[in-house]
């Protein structure tokens, strides 16, 4: 049983009384309340009050939910988020003392077992207002696309492409015209800094640069600087994910190099094993699919595919004792397994579509059909197109050789027109994050990259990711986003559809009400 303080009523925060935009008015108590022309009802705090005495800590929420939504001003809500957090956290220490000294955080939200059939979760303990940032982080590992790294040229710590539009021409093996020098992928930046190990990558920028030499997975994967087997290795690797159109193969490689550069810096290998692996959501990769898997992705396929990988992965890391342990053909399952139920795919958009009017000025028509060629097909095996339509993208697209047709040429003008012409560089991630954070139809919450290009992104150098409100969140609400954004107003139908490919049946709150009011017709 949660024992109340002695007087709550202390705790309630002052009304607003006589300012301007308000009028005063008696609550049920007898008491002066401020409401704002035109807003939520003049009671609203009186039920607040009542729902926290009675312990009633959901319908206090809704109480205050639905004043938020009817314009209380901001300073009351968080005043009175502030009583409603403040009581979740005592009934939360009493009920289970253990727990307030166990939880996770991750900026302002913090990680629970959920009350519902989801599991772990993250929710807000406090007030948080529309467009307020949730939590900021670096992805624990990430890779760029192999179809994005043939399309565009970007710093390999933060993703951002570099240069000019004459370097990347020059990137894709395309002819650069007078002025196209001139043309910079991000105003103002430095001209791109060469990997000092010796291999093709570029950065961004010095900080880039000297932190991907310590920090990231480039400081134990620079292909300038790996034994000759362990680069055949990592090459035999990237061919077998390129072929077998398996990019998490790859992040492997990199989720383990990055474990393995916290334990040569003396982290315990319980804590490695725990913070980069088992705290994750997971099942065994090959158990994710079936048999009778009509495209071939059988258990035995993947437990066929994953050894193949397995010997590539040893190889790669056969001076290295300390890898040894994630390794393990089940720790690699685990995984894959991870990967498969709550990696990120990452789209960042090309800076240079802001400049597709001056590309089209520098380009000849024939010109701006081959460069279209190379950059159609990276980004759009997204959640807009259907499964068929996916596998239909992969299959045909078109390979950069022959000469740009009538149609070829129309479809490239058309991008121009819509300041499309680049792909966005695409990827894929794991997040510690945004791996807790539960699917819903109805987000409250969305998901945004920052790069060294993204204005006013002063985390530091390389890849961020981070959550921020899309609408105001009140003390114990569960941070959501939607795992595939298109179907965000869709049908339930079609919401239940695409959400199979994530292994569950939605039930959020628009997919359960969605329901029943079918049920009911």
């Amino acid at each position: 049983m949660t024992v109340l303080p002695r007087d709550v009523c202390s705790a309630m925060p002052a009304s607003d009384v006589g300012k301007e935009g308000y009028s005063v008015v008696a609550s049920r108590s007898g008491a002066a309340a401020a409401r704002p022309i035109g807003g939520p009802e003049p009671d609203w705090m009186d039920r607040f009050m009542e729902a926290i005495m009675g312990r009633k800590y959901d319908a206090a929420r809704e109480v205050l939910r639905s004043a938020v939504a009817q314009g209380a001003g901001n300073n009351l809500a968080e005043q009175y988020g502030k009583v409603l957090e403040d009581m979740l956290q005592q009934a939360a220490e009493i009920e289970n003392p253990s727990v307030r000294k166990e939880v996770a955080t991750f900026g302002v939200v913090s990680l629970r077992e959920m009350d519902n059939h989801t599991g772990r979760g993250l929710i807000v303990p406090g007030y948080v207002n529309w467009g307020d940032e949730l939590w900021r982080q670096r992805p624990v590992a990430y890779i760029q696309s192999p179809s994005s790294r043939a399309a565009t040229q970007v710093c390999d710590a933060c993703l951002v492409p570099v240069g000019t539009l004459a370097s990347q021409l020059v990137f894709l093996g395309q002819p650069v015209p007078e002025g196209a020098e001139e043309v910079e992928v991000v105003n103002g930046a430095c001209s791109p800094v060469q990997c000092p190990g010796g291999c093709s990558e570029v950065f961004c920028g010095e900080a880039c640069c000297e932190w991907a030499q310590t920090s990231s997975s480039h400081a134990l994967l620079c292909k300038g600087s790996l034994p000759a087997t362990a680069l055949v290795a990592l090459e035999d690797l990237e061919k077998l994910a390129e072929k077998t159109d398996q990019e998490h193969l790859l992040l492997l490689a990199h989720h383990i190099a990055v474990i393995l550069l916290r334990r040569l810096a003396g982290d315990a290998l319980s804590d490695v094993m725990q913070h980069f692996v088992k705290q994750f959501f997971s099942s065994p990769w090959e158990t994710l699919t079936s048999e009778e898997d009509a495209d071939g992705d059988t258990p035995s396929y993947r437990e066929d595919l994953l050894g193949q990988a397995a010997g590539h992965l040893r190889r790669l890391f056969a001076d290295q004792e300390l890898a040894e342990p994630f390794l393990d053909i089940e720790i690699l399952s685990s995984m894959m397994g991870t990967y498969e139920q709550v990696n990120m795919c990452i789209s960042i958009s090309h800076p240079l579509n802001t400049q597709c009017d001056r590309t089209s000025e520098l380009l000849q028509p024939v010109a701006l059909a081959k460069l279209h060629r190379f950059q159609k097909g990276v980004d759009q095996d997204s959640d807009e197109e259907d499964d068929e339509a996916e596998a239909g993208d992969k299959q045909d697209r078109p390979q950069p050789v022959a000469e740009p047709t009538e149609d070829d040429i129309a479809t490239a003008l058309q991008t121009i027109a819509k300041q499309s012409l680049f792909a966005n560089v695409v990827g894929t991630s794991l997040c510690e994050a945004l791996s807790f954070t539960n699917h819903s139809c109805l987000p409250n919450a969305r998901i945004d990259f920052a790069t060294s290009a993204t204005p006013d992104n002063n985390s530091g150098p390389g890849l961020w990711v981070f959550s921020a409100a899309r609408r105001p969140m009140l003390p114990g609400d569960e941070v959501q986003m939607c795992y595939v954004p298109s179907v965000v107003g869709k049908p339930v139908k079609e919401r239940q559809k695409r959400m199979k490919k994530f292994g569950f049946e939605c039930r959020c709150r628009c997919c359960t009400t969605d329901l029943m009011l079918e049920a009911d017709e």
